[in-house]
């Protein structure tokens, strides 16, 4: 439905924007990314996404701070880099989601080269 635009679509994006602010964690986790690799860009969500730089549960500013860099916003691309320099091994905390995130800005990055 992300990937459509129908009422549907509107309604489901409006429905995780609900729950990037749901109490429990993983539930706002789970909202933040999926939002973050779909192709919604609004001002709106962008305002969620910043908000949510400061949540108290990292995997949710991880999110957060990947949903902006993915829609080439500086804030997110700060955030990335602060939340990657304590990096320290293969066992730090969003080591591998920050691989996957990575690999998705460099394949952005490759295919807007190849367009131009």
């Amino acid at each position: 439905m992300l990937h459509s635009r129908s009422t549907k679509h509107e309604e489901a994006v409006a429905a995780l924007m609900r729950l990037t602010d749901d109490p429990v964690p993983v539930t706002r986790t789970n909202a933040l990314d999926t939002l973050a690799t779909s192709a919604v860009d609004t001002p709106e969500l962008r305002a969620v996404f910043t908000a949510h730089l400061a949540d108290p549960y990292f995997d949710a500013r991880l999110e957060a701070a990947a949903g902006l860099a993915l829609r080439d916003d500086e804030r997110g691309l700060t955030a990335l880099a602060e939340i990657r320099s304590g990096v320290r091994n293969s066992h730090s905390p969003g080591r591998g989601r920050l691989s996957d995130i990575d690999h998705m800005l460099r394949s952005r990055a490759e295919t807007a080269s190849r367009n131009y």
